[in-house]
């Protein structure tokens, strides 16, 4: 089988990039709102003179101020479509998506969660570089939550961006997240740009039945085993598309594109207002002009865009999802009276991220991903649900990472490197479908087919179409055990995760 390079045209959009101004303004023309909580411990001790205190009566320190989120995890029934029967959602506190958590960079947030579903569950910040002890995934750096129970977890915020948190136990995340347990958490610049809106749209689809109920047929191997679980209903920010915004004619909007869905890949087309991206995956790039207005969402994956509105008034941008004849999922609407002309998109200030990486000194490793079902031959039947979980039994592994050697947690690393190393990685995907793959802990470049140089940006979130290589790099400077998986549910729940680990 021949392995052919991967374009990254196709899912990047990129174009040759628009280099301007170098500094981001300091003011937001929208402030955010924040909720801050302190938390003060007084601590005294009375010590004499003569007598040392004993190391076990020496108090213990307080913890230091943090941003406090509760996080109550409800199970509601609601209508996903006006009209329709009731489902079963999992919410955090009534929400499904979860509310929007901002905060700011370098902030320390507490994630106050309780867990009031019946079943348990693990809570992860997909692409944000924090602690190892916050990474939250079961088996690896957490135990499970477990129903009833109440669990705070302290995040770091090194770096500002739009991420996405969800469930992250593998054998219940699909689930899970089609019932709505995941959510957008945005860590601000210090300085913001300045904008006239800075909006969330968060994308999902769902599969529901003629009437509108949702399909509870999670986990199912015919899903597992080939694309994963695809809906037929586009909801953006928890209500079925198109949303409708109001702005005034001119306005600079910075639109936080971000994917909650289980499976689907979204090409997501600008029609009518100029699109300038500034982040991909929560980190800053420099900003460019998507190739024929189009970029490509992923399952977890997230893209910053500044947009420019119609100047006139009683007109319409929209954001579509180009499947098929495209499905508006916002449409912008001009109103009032016009703005003056916007400067140039400036670039966002960069995180702390390496200008370049040591290919000549890097550690090497491959993953090969092998497994799933051959894709019918034009013009032959469906396979039948049945059949294949005969195939792929519960016991069975659908995919096979490095010929079933570095499935999971349980076993060796993939990998051992010390802290401050890079870390060159090629990934073969020998199956017949797309995989979607992150990096805990870590954002990579993704390399050119000769390593002699790679893409101008960073990113946490890899698509790999079907029987292809790609190689990442990425300098290892978080400390811990951390995962390389699938970001497609049903595949993340059929076992396709292997895990390294940074010493040091």
């Amino acid at each position: 089988m021949r392995l052919l390079p991967v374009s990254v045209k196709a899912r990047y959009g990129w174009a040759k990039p628009r280099r301007v101004g170098a500094t981001a303004q300091s003011r937001t023309m929208d402030p955010m709102p924040y909720l801050l909580s302190r938390r003060t411990v007084l601590a005294t001790l009375g010590a004499g003179a003569l007598a040392p205190v004993p190391a076990l009566a020496q108090p213990t320190p307080p913890l230091p101020a943090a941003q406090i989120v509760p996080l109550p995890l409800v199970p509601l029934r609601r209508a996903l479509k006006p009209g329709g029967p009731e489902s079963l959602l999992h919410t955090i506190g009534g929400a499904a998506p979860g509310p929007v958590i901002r905060t700011r960079r370098g902030t320390l947030v507490e994630l106050q969660i309780t867990n009031g579903l019946d079943q348990p569950t693990g809570l992860h910040i997909h692409g944000l570089r924090t602690v190892n002890s916050a990474d939250g995934l079961p088996g690896l750096t957490a135990l499970p939550i477990a129903p009833g129970e109440a669990r705070a977890i302290r995040i770091e915020t090194p770096d500002a961006g739009t991420y996405v948190y969800g469930p992250c136990l593998a054998g219940r995340t699909a689930e899970q997240r089609e019932r709505g347990l995941s959510g957008v958490f945005i860590v601000e610049e210090t300085h913001p740009p300045p904008v006239d809106l800075d909006h969330v749209a968060a994308l999902d689809d769902v599969r529901v039945s003629a009437e509108g109920g949702l399909i509870e047929d999670f986990g199912a191997r015919i899903d597992s085993a080939r694309t994963g679980r695809l809906g037929n209903v586009l909801l953006v920010n928890g209500a079925v598309a198109p949303e409708t915004v109001t702005v005034r004619p001119g306005a600079r909007i910075r639109l936080r594109l971000a994917s909650l869905a289980n499976a689907r890949i979204m090409p997501m087309r600008f029609e009518n207002m100029k699109a300038t991206v500034v982040a991909l995956d929560g980190q800053a790039c420099d900003p460019f002009d998507p190739l024929k207005r189009t970029v490509v969402l992923l399952p977890g994956s997230r893209y910053d865009v500044m947009l420019d509105a119609p100047a006139e008034a009683k007109a319409e941008g929209r954001v579509i999802v180009a499947l098929g004849a495209g499905i508006a999922v916002v449409r912008f609407m001009t109103e009032g009276e016009a703005l003056p002309p916007r400067p140039p998109v400036q670039p966002l200030p960069m995180n702390d991220v390496p200008p370049s990486i040591r290919l000549q000194n890097a550690l090497r490793a491959e993953l090969s991903i092998t497994g799933g079902m051959d894709k019918p031959a034009p013009g032959a039947p469906a396979p039948r649900p049945a059949d294949v979980e005969r195939l792929f039994a519960p016991n069975v592994p659908v995919f096979r990472l490095n010929g079933g050697a570095a499935n999971g947690f349980s076993g060796k690393p993939l990998f051992t490197v010390r802290r401050g190393a890079p870390v060159v990685l090629a990934i073969l995907n020998r199956t017949a479908w797309s995989q979607v793959l992150t990096v805990h802990g870590h954002v990579f470049r993704l390399l050119h087919p000769l390593d002699d140089g790679w893409e101008p940006y960073f990113m946490d979130t890899l698509h790999m179409p079907e029987n292809t290589l790609s190689r990442i790099a990425f300098d290892a400077t978080n400390p811990g055990k951390w995962a390389i998986r699938s970001t497609n549910a049903e595949h993340f729940d059929a076992g396709l995760f292997t895990w390294f680990e940074v010493t040091g």
